[in-house]
């Protein structure tokens, strides 16, 4: 967001979470090194940039530059399309167990579109909201889906429309997130799941110097992602670590009832100590480096083997979701 953050950004009093106003800063700069102060909540532990977007910040930014920033492009490359249809299958295989026949799903941040084309390729009734144009009118015109250009809040929704709203690697770039869960929550049938995926800040897999970057403006760990759900009105049904990454992965559920909110004041300092524990241990040494190379070596060895440049977007996900 270094690029787009306006005058008007305000310093946050106050936890969005638990209401508190005792930060402490746990970092300064950015993984490029440029200037980003990162905090603390010492009452919860929710970490988050200082200060926090506006939503004009974040409107421009998600819709002409994020991907141009993360990927150099405005429409998704074959090789990212094949890489996000990989992802789509894995995030297909967890979500099959809600997915019955007439199930409506939500996709928020559906990027080039990918996992809805799937849905839809499956008979299940799907749709997407993606905040840039260039990947939102990309996933429209070569997958034929529908995706609402823009914010989740400027989206038409009604009342309990949906049975399943997925948010994979979005609920960190928002700057009201707790405004979107209390929408979702609004969009579920009762008995409605809304799945979520993030980083996890307690993760040992990222050097130091990688942990804090302007488009993830709160940074969760397991705990104040649960309390996000409960406070925005759900339940939490399951939270597991995605096995190779970290990444903290919820399942909320909408209920009748309200849900028990409590913060758990270790938190805190468990988050604090594991970030210590970054600083202080030699990353390549440990062998997380080595291993997230040889990972990104094998990745591009397959994405050259499996799509030429030249392919349309179409036909790599009808060639990887009919195998």
């Amino acid at each position: 967001m270094r690029h787009v953050i306006s005058t008007e950004a305000q310093r946050s009093s106050s936890c969005i979470l638990c209401g508190a106003s005792d930060h402490e800063v746990v970092g300064t700069t950015d993984r490029h090194g440029d200037p980003l102060e990162t905090v603390i909540c010492r009452d919860c532990g929710l970490v988050f940039s200082n200060p926090i977007p506006t939503d004009e910040d974040v409107r421009q930014y998600y819709a002409n530059e994020y991907r141009r920033s993360y990927k150099g492009v405005f429409h998704p490359k074959s090789k990212h399309v094949y890489r996000s249809g990989r992802r789509a299958l894995q995030r297909y295989e967890h979500a099959r167990p809600w997915l019955a026949e007439g199930t409506r799903v939500l996709d928020l941040g559906s990027g080039g579109g990918e996992f809805v084309y799937l849905l839809r390729q499956r008979g299940i009734e799907a749709r997407g909201v993606e905040p840039d144009e260039g990947y939102g009118g990309y996933s429209i015109s070569e997958y034929e889906i529908p995706v609402h250009i823009g914010p989740f809040q400027s989206a038409t929704t009604a009342d309990g429309e949906f049975d399943l709203i997925t948010a994979h690697h979005v609920v960190e770039h928002l700057n009201e997130p707790l405004g979107v869960f209390r929408k979702a929550l609004a969009c579920l049938k009762t008995g409605g799941r809304f799945v979520v995926e993030v980083p996890n800040v307690e993760s040992q897999l990222h050097a130091a110097r990688h942990k804090w970057h302007y488009a993830h403006i709160f940074n969760y760990n397991p705990c104040t992602l649960a309390l996000l759900g409960q406070k925005a009105g759900f339940h939490v049904e399951q939270t597991t670590l995605v096995p190779h990454t970290e990444h903290v992965l919820t399942v909320f559920v909408k209920e009748d009832h309200p849900p028990r909110f409590a913060v758990d004041p270790e938190n805190c300092e468990r988050i604090k100590q594991s970030l210590a524990s970054i600083e202080d241990r030699d990353y390549f040494l440990s062998g997380h480096g080595l291993w997230r190379l040889s990972c990104s070596l094998r990745r591009i060895l397959r994405e050259k083997l499996s799509v030429s440049e030249s392919e349309s977007g179409r036909n790599v996900l009808d060639r990887m979701y009919a195998a």
